[in-house]
C-alpha cells in the first residue's frame, strides 16, 4: 500500500515543483532575513512560529520545530507548510507513513505561495526518501535566487548526508566535496549570514582535520544564533575533534542548557541527551575524571521512561549513556596497575535500569568481559584471559543476533546499533592484542580499523585522553 502512496506524492511533488517553477518569487536585494519565507497566511502569529519551526529544522533540532509547527497550525489551520513540517519531525516512521496520502489531499486544498508551493514539494520528496532529488532542487534554487540562504543550507546539508564521510585513506567523498565547495563559496561570499556560518562549519563535523576556517565559521554561528544549542553543541564538536576537549567542554554545557525546555520532555530530547553525553565525554578526555563521574553517575540516575522505551532521547539513554562509563575504560593503558577490574565492575553497576531482555545487556557483557581479559592477560594469567575473551565473544554473538529485531523498531536504531558494534569490535581486538602477544600488532590494526569516522555531531564511540 505504501509504494502506492509513495509513487502518487513523488508524482505529486514533481508537479509541485512544476508548478513552483512557473511563478517563481524573485528575491530582491534587500530582502529580509532568509528565513522571512513568503507564506500565504495573514496570522502573524504562524508566520512567526513558522520562520522559527524551519530555522530549528534545518538546524537539527526537530523536537523544537515540531512545537513550532504545531502552534503555526492552531494559529491558522490552512497554513500548509506547517502540516509537513509536521511530518518531517514526527519520530514514529509508522504514524509518519500513514499520514503522508491524507497529507496531499489536505495541501492541495490548502493556498500557498509559490515559494511554499517549492517546499512542500521538495519536502515531499524527502518524506519519500527521495534525498538525492530534493537535494538538487535545493540546490537550483539557491543557483537562481542567491538570497535564498534556507534552500543553500538544505541542498548542502542534504548532499553532505547523502555521501557524508571519508574513505579510509582519508579521501573525500565526490558529494561530500561538492558540499564543501558550495559551503565554502556561500560562506565567503556571505560571512555574515548565520546559515552560511552554519553549514561551513557543518560540513565538517566528520572530516578527518578541522579547519580553522570551520572552526571560525562555527564561532560566528554561535554568536549570530545566540541561545540556540546547535551551534554551540557544533563548535564544541569541531573543537573536541581538534584535540581541544578542554576548550570544548563550555560550549557542549551550553548546548545542554539551551537544549533543556520545560516544554519539551527529556524522553523527547535527544539534543539535549547527546550534549550531556558529549560534556561527560569531553570531561574525561580532557582530564576531569571527577567531573566527568558526576556527570555520568547523574545521567545513569535518570529513570528509565518504559512508556517510550523507542524514543530517540531514551534509545540514548539506554544505549549510550548505559555504556558510556565502560566505554572510557577500553584503551585505558595498564589496565591491571589501575584497577580496571573494579572500575568495570562499578561501571557494569551504574547502568539505568534495563528492561530484562534489552539487547545492550549483551553490549555491557561483551564490554566488561573484554576489560576483564586484559587484566588477566596484565596479571599473565592467561587462561582465566582467554575465558574471560571466550566470553566476551559470545555475549557479541548474541548482540549480532538482535539486528533484524532492533532495526525492525525503526531508523533512530540503526545509529546506535552500529556504534554499539564498534564499540564491542574495538574492545574485543585491544583484548586480543594483550591475550594472543604473538599476533598483537594484527588485533591492534583491527581495533584502529574497527574505529569508524564520527558522524552526527556524536562523541566518539571509544574515547581517548588527549
Amino acid at each position: 500500500m505504501f509504494h502506492v502512496e509513495q509513487s502518487a506524492l513523488i508524482f505529486m511533488a514533481a508537479a509541485l515543483v512544476a508548478a513552483a517553477d512557473v511563478a517563481p518569487v524573485q528575491l530582491p536585494e534587500n530582502a529580509p532575513p532568509a528565513l522571512q519565507l513568503p507564506l500565504a497566511t495573514s496570522n502573524e502569529e504562524a508566520q512567526k512560529s513558522m520562520q522559527a519551526g524551519m530555522l530549528d529544522l534545518v538546524l537539527g533540532w526537530p523536537e523544537s520545530a515540531r512545537l513550532h509547527f504545531e502552534k503555526a497550525a492552531q494559529a491558522d489551520d490552512m497554513c500548509s507548510l506547517a502540516y509537513v513540517g509536521l511530518l518531517m519531525t514526527e519520530a514514529d516512521a509508522d504514524k509518519r507513513e500513514r499520514s503522508l496520502a491524507a497529507l496531499t489531499e489536505r495541501i492541495n486544498n490548502l493556498p500557498a505561495t509559490p515559494v511554499e508551493t517549492f517546499y512542500l514539494a521538495t519536502f515531499l520528496k524527502l518524506l519519500t526518501n527521495d534525498k538525492a532529488g530534493a537535494a538538487e532542487d535545493f540546490c537550483r534554487r539557491a543557483e537562481q535566487y542567491r538570497l535564498d540562504s534556507l534552500s543553500a543550507c538544505w541542498g548542502i546539508l542534504l548532499l553532505h548526508c547523502s555521501d557524508v564521510g571519508y574513505e579510509e585513506d582519508g579521501k573525500i567523498r565526490p558529494l561530500q566535496q561538492r558540499a564543501l565547495e558550495l559551503a565554502v563559496s556561500r560562506y565567503e561570499q556571505n560571512p555574515e549570514d548565520a546559515l552560511a556560518c552554519f553549514v561551513r562549519a557543518y560540513v565538517e563535523e566528520s572530516a578527518p582535520q578541522v579547519s580553522e576556517q570551520a572552526l571560525e565559521a562555527a564561532q560566528k554561528a554561535v554568536q549570530k544564533l545566540p541561545g540556540h544549542p546547535i551551534p554551540s553543541h557544533l563548535l564544541g564538536h569541531l573543537l573536541y575533534r581538534s584535540g581541544k576537549a578542554a576548550e570544548a567542554v563550555p560550549h557542549l554545557m551550553q548546548a545542554a542548557k539551551h537544549a533543556t525546555r520545560k516544554d519539551i520532555p527529556e524522553w523527547e530530547s535527544s539534543v539535549l541527551m547527546t550534549a550531556r553525553l558529549y560534556v561527560s565525554t569531553a570531561l574525561w578526555t580532557a582530564g576531569q575524571d571527577g567531573k566527568a563521574l558526576a556527570t555520568r553517575k547523574a545521567m545513569n540516575a535518570m529513570p528509565l521512561d518504559r512508556e517510550h522505551l523507542h524514543a530517540p532521547a531514551v534509545i540514548l539513554q539506554r544505549w549510550e549513556a548505559a555504556t558510556l562509563p565502560l566505554r572510557v575504560l577500553v584503551k585505558r593503558p595498564k589496565p591491571a596497575r589501575e584497577g580496571l577490574i573494579v572500575a568495570a565492575a562499578k561501571a557494569a553497576q551504574v547502568s539505568p535500569a534495563l528492561p530484562g531482555e534489552d539487547p545492550v545487556l549483551y553490549v555491557r557483557d561483551c564490554l566488561r568481559a573484554a576489560l576483564y581479559a586484559r587484566v588477566r592477560a596484565e596479571r599473565k594469567q592467561m587462561s582465566a584471559a582467554a575465558s574471560s575473551l571466550k566470553l566476551a565473544e559470545e555475549a557479541l554473538l548474541k548482540f549480532e543476533k538482535t539486528r533484524e529485531d532492533v532495526l525492525a523498531h525503526g531508523a533512530h536504531y540503526i545509529t546506535p546499533w552500529m556504534r554499539a558494534m564498534e564499540a564491542c569490535e574495538v574492545a574485543l581486538a585491544t583484548a586480543r592484542a594483550e591475550v594472543y602477544t604473538r599476533t598483537a600488532d594484527m588485533w591492534r590494526e583491527s581495533a584502529a580499523r574497527s574505529v569508524r569516522p564520527v558522524t552526527l555531531m556524536m562523541p566518539p564511540v571509544i574515547p581517548e585522553k588527549q
